[in-house]
């Protein structure tokens, strides 16, 4: 069954995954994903923080949240 310990995603290779996808995201996409999911700033910090405005971090943001799906969906169907 897929609940079995054979089909259990291992969280280092998923740890992995998401590294690799990150890295293939542009700069700009990168810094503001760590700046979102790490340091956990609001759309308006970043946007100040980048130096841009809030409609283009938000932008920025929603890019690279669907580039890294798309990343790690590649990651996945390659395993």
């Amino acid at each position: 069954s897929l609940a079995s310990a054979d089909y259990a995603p291992d969280k280092r290779d998923d740890a992995i995954m998401l590294e690799q996808a990150i890295k293939k995201l542009a700069p700009d996409e990168r810094r503001a994903t760590y700046l979102k999911y790490y340091v956990d700033m609001t759309v308006r910090e970043i946007a100040a923080e980048m130096k841009i405005s809030k409609s283009a971090a938000d932008r920025l943001i929603k890019r690279a949240e669907d580039n890294l799906k798309i990343n790690l969906s590649a990651g996945r169907n390659n395993v």
